[in-house]
């Protein structure tokens, strides 16, 4: 170990093998006085330059030593200290803050705001913009983004998709995204790429396929793998976004010769002009939770519940316990599980009182298998009671896509802390078999923002899917099928 290094230097080390060879390694320990960083929306990044929206708050800060003095760091206004705040940025310059007759630079670039969503997406709203892979892969697991058009005033959704099939990306007119969730995205890091997925049909992520680079596509992959690899580039502030699967092919337009507009569904196949140029903002999920239910009024919050219907399996839910045997396919199957918490935790939520509400059954044992939600010191629940005894998984999953009150069980909590954990949760050591489907939450009124609503309402379109996501033509004949993200039977 080496201690209270103030200098640049170089170690030497000699070794010999077992022939006697002797070899030499070198080790060179570079000694800054000062690191700078910059800090954007509360995340701090071993930076001396950012690019930001029109009226962002910055924070500059220059790391020293512990053993220096705060007061050495001096800023152009004359103030002292190793962190100085710009309230509001809405032109380009340079800081510097001197340290030991040093001065080191900060440059700040602000984005032109060319498009009119730039109107939607503002500091203000809670967003920022994303300009390098390493800040992206650092701010993922708590951030939703928005992806938009670098090359017309367009942001991109998720819709039903007559070109790739299924549910895929499209060029849409610009749209409060609180008031449009097909807008709204996670990116997960996955090795050296990224996957998507769309939190308002979040059980599947999109995809490609088999020999067909142009389609991007939810399909039948709810967790990252090779067919669902996007290699993301950013470029002077503008992203692309490149087939992980099959490298080379790039987003955009599915029909170039249409140009920019509303409406137009993007493919994955695209090279040299005909790739879109994007750009990708960011918002915290605990900001976006509290703005999506700001104000007073009952509110459906299932959408910031992830998968609530377990399309696909059970992505966005967590196991403790003695899980023993299960099984996805629409709903959740277990049996021979012991002493289990199936669950997941909501942030950023607005105080108030909030309604959990899932349907389960219990076809082996006693009734201890419960449904809960806690919130703070606060825990409620509601046990099972519907027996689904000689029954099997398929017909209790069809059951409760035919009845919306078979096996209801329903909770009301105050949250008291921003914090809502729901789940399911077996005490018993005994046999057991439990279904379970369709986790609901409302808001029913409290602490907000004081944010006007916008009065948007998701428009349907009626498109017909099986419990795997893939799109189907008509009504099945018989069996379980999904329309408007709600299950019917026939």
């Amino acid at each position: 170990n080496i201690s209270s290094i103030t200098t640049s230097r170089t170690y030497t080390c000699q070794y010999a093998n077992q022939s006697g060879a002797v070899s030499e390694s070198r080790f060179h320990l570079n000694v800054a006085q000062a690191l700078q960083h910059i800090i954007v929306g509360g995340t701090e990044t071993a930076v001396s330059e950012v690019k930001v929206l029109p009226g962002t708050s910055i924070t500059l800060k220059l790391v020293i030593p512990t053993t220096a003095d705060a007061n050495e760091v001096v800023w152009p206004d004359g103030t002292t200290g190793t962190t100085y705040t710009l309230a509001t940025v809405d032109r380009d310059m340079t800081v510097d803050a001197l340290f030991k007759n040093t001065a080191y630079t900060f440059t700040i670039q602000v984005e032109e705001a060319r498009y009119g969503y730039y109107n939607l997406l503002t500091p203000g709203e809670g967003y920022s913009l994303v300009t390098s892979t390493d800040e992206l892969t650092r701010i993922a697991d708590a951030n939703y983004f928005v992806l938009a058009s670098d090359q017309a005033d367009l942001l991109i959704g998720l819709a039903d998709a007559p070109k790739n099939g299924n549910k895929a990306l499209f060029f849409q007119t610009p749209g409060n995204p609180l008031g449009d969730l097909s807008k709204v995205f996670t990116i997960e890091p996955f090795g050296d790429a990224f996957c998507l997925r769309n939190i308002d049909y979040d059980g599947l992520l999109l995809q490609t396929e088999w020999d067909r680079p142009d389609q991007l596509r939810t399909h039948d992959q709810p967790l990252a793998c090779e067919w669902t690899r996007l290699l993301l580039h950013c470029t002077d502030g503008s992203w692309t976004v490149e087939n992980g699967k099959y490298p080379g092919n790039w987003l955009g337009l599915w029909t170039p010769a249409n140009g920019y507009r509303d409406g137009e569904e993007i493919g994955c196949n695209k090279t040299g002009d005909a790739i879109s140029l994007l750009k990708i903002f960011s918002i915290a999920k605990t900001d976006f939770h509290a703005r999506y239910l700001a104000g007073d009024a009952e509110k459906d919050a299932t959408a910031l519940i992830a998968n609530p219907s377990f399309v696909g399996n059970g992505y966005g839910w967590t196991m403790t316990g003695s899980w023993g045997n299960q099984r996805y396919n629409g709903a959740v199957e277990v049996w021979h599980s012991t002493d289990f918490h199936f669950s997941q935790t909501l942030n950023g939520l607005p105080n108030g009182t909030y309604t959990v509400t899932c349907q389960m059954a219990n076809g082996e044992g006693q009734n201890t298998g419960y449904m809960y939600a806690t919130s703070g010191q606060q825990t409620e629940r509601a046990t099972v009671s519907q027996s689904c005894a000689s029954s099997n998984f398929d017909a209790e999953r069809d059951k409760m896509a035919a009845n919306r009150h078979y096996g209801l069980l329903s909770v009301d909590i105050e949250v008291t802390d921003g914090t809502l954990t729901l789940g399911i949760h077996e005490p018993s050591a005994g046999t057991t078999w439990l279904v379970w489907d369709n986790f609901t939450l409302t808001y029913k009124g409290g602490e907000g923002l004081g944010i006007v609503e916008t009065g948007w309402s998701r428009p349907k379109t009626h498109a017909i899917y099986d419990l795997q996501g893939r799109r189907l033509q008509s009504v099945p004949a018989h069996g379980i099928y999904i329309i408007d993200g709600k299950k019917y039977v026939k």
